[in-house]
C-alpha cells in the first residue's frame, strides 16, 4: 500500500469537497477522510457522482462500482484506497472488510 500517494488524495478529496460541495449547514472542519459523506448530508447521489469523477481525475484510473460496498465509496478514506487499488483497513467493530468486494450494488440494497 502506498501510504504516502493515499494521504496526498485523501487531502486532495477533503479540499474538493470543502471548497466545492460544503452544505451550508456543515463546518469545514466536520469534513474528515471518516465522515460517511452521504449518510452525514455532505453529499448527495450527484455530488457524489461528481467526487468520483474527480477521484477518478485524480489517480487516471476508473472505479468499478459493481465490484465495491457502495457504503465504501461513501467515505472518503476507503474510496482513495479503493481508487489506488489498496487494500481497506479493518472495520472498528473487528469484521474486515474485502479489499474489492464482488457484490453487485443493487445486491447491497442499491444504496449509494
Amino acid at each position: 500500500m502506498n501510504l504516502i500517494q493515499e494521504k496526498v488524495l485523501v487531502v486532495s478529496v477533503l479540499n474538493w469537497i470543502k471548497e466545492r460541495k460544503l452544505p451550508p449547514n456543515c463546518d469545514a472542519a466536520d469534513i474528515t477522510e471518516e465522515i460517511d459523506l452521504v449518510t452525514d448530508g455532505v453529499l448527495d447521489s450527484m455530488g457524489l457522482v461528481d467526487l468520483l469523477l474527480f477521484v477518478e481525475e485524480q489517480t487516471s484510473r476508473p472505479i468499478d462500482l459493481i465490484t465495491v460496498e457502495p457504503k465504501d465509496v461513501c467515505v472518503v478514506r476507503n474510496l482513495c484506497r479503493i481508487a489506488l487499488g489498496n487494500q481497506l483497513a479493518k472495520n472498528t467493530d473487528g469484521c474486515e472488510q474485502e479489499e474489492h468486494g464482488r457484490r453487485d450494488v443493487l445486491t447491497a440494497g442499491g444504496q449509494v
